[in-house]
């Protein structure tokens, strides 16, 4: 089978209309399910295989300010970790029950899990300081704010951005002679996206400042199955929210525009690599492409869902009108009789 015949195949089912029984089934399930409240719950149940095996402490020394220690001769990972008072952006504590590391914006608190290899939190660490920067520079926005197919493209932005930066700050520490979290990054499921920053960053070393390895970078990371698994955890979170949206309501999705996407890429002390010249919009239709055929039909059943609450409470509001526009015959004629 050609290349050419097997892509249109691919558009064919995936842009098909899915059977919803399935799709009702598999959400009224994930909805009923109490533990299932808010994004660490849902990728302990995403990821249980992951989750449910014993940990073992590779270091029992680690704490919080020797792996701050360990960061802070990159320039990058300074700017991230604290702020313009030189005092912490976000406060940090060991949780073993996080999986690897989460970011919780309303408390401006960051877990790590202290079974991981010490390279491995560096690079967490860096991540999710890297979240603290844009919630405090107002950049980091809530998926579930948005419409999925903009809360795909978000959700993905996000997490390419998060491991650039990483990226980043692991190149500057080798260039110190400082390996041990580059080498973890080469060896990681990631290292296609390490190595295209490398590459840049040694042909042309002022391609580290004005944005052109951290675009390579991050439009690696759009290349591989990796957007699939993301993919799952929002659609997932989209599945769980919806059963309150009827709640809630429709008026408060937001509208995601080039600006948002763009500010999501600056850089403190550098330039934003989303907004440099001859690269595609970070809106483009390639950068929102479900191509995983689950993902994608369960995108399309949150979507029908969410119409169909609309279009439901759209009559109910137009059935309550006309229900007080009623005139009440009887009334009507004895107070004419009377007259």
């Amino acid at each position: 089978m050609s290349k050419e015949k097997s892509g249109s195949e691919d558009i064919r089912i995936t842009s098909s209309k899915p059977k919803t029984n399935n799709f009702k089934k598999r959400a009224k399930r994930l909805k009923s399910n109490s533990r299932l409240n808010n994004r660490t719950a849902v990728l302990w149940s995403v990821d249980k295989d992951m989750a449910f095996q014993p940990f073992e402490r590779q270091r029992k020394d680690l704490d919080i300010a020797s792996l701050v220690s360990f960061l802070k001769d990159s320039k990058t990972a300074r700017q991230m970790i604290f702020n313009a008072d030189d005092e912490m952006r976000a406060d940090i504590m060991f949780d073993e029950q996080t999986i690897v590391s989460q970011y919780y914006p309303a408390h401006n608190l960051i877990t790590l899990n202290p079974d991981r290899p010490k390279a491995e939190l560096a690079c967490v660490l860096v991540k999710e300081m890297r979240r603290a920067w844009q919630y405090e520079t107002g950049n980091l926005h809530n998926p579930l704010d948005f419409d999925p197919d903009e809360a795909i493209l978000i959700n993905r932005a996000q997490q390419a951005d998060a491991l650039m930066v990483a990226i980043r700050v692991a190149w500057e520490l080798k260039l110190l002679g400082q390996d041990q979290m580059w080498n973890f990054m080469i060896g990681a499921p990631f290292a296609d996206v390490t190595r295209t920053f490398e590459i840049h960053a040694k042909n042309d070393f002022r391609s580290l400042n004005d944005g052109r390895a951290g675009r390579a970078a991050y439009d690696k990371w759009f290349e591989e199955q990796r957007k699939g698994i993301h993919d799952k955890r929002v659609i997932h979170q989209m599945l769980l929210e919806d059963s309150g949206a009827s709640e809630k309501g429709r008026n408060t999705v937001k509208r995601l525009t080039d600006q948002m996407m763009a500010r999501m890429a600056d850089m403190p002390g550098g330039r934003n690599y989303l907004t440099i010249s001859g690269h595609r919009s970070p809106m483009h239709a390639e950068y929102m492409e479900v191509e995983d055929r689950s993902n994608a039909n369960f995108l399309w059943f949150v979507k029908f869902e969410r119409n169909f609450q609309e279009h439901e409470e759209q009559l109910l509001e137009e059935s309550v009108q006309l229900s007080g526009e009623v005139v009440d015959f009887s009334s009507r004629m004895m107070e004419l009789r009377r007259k």
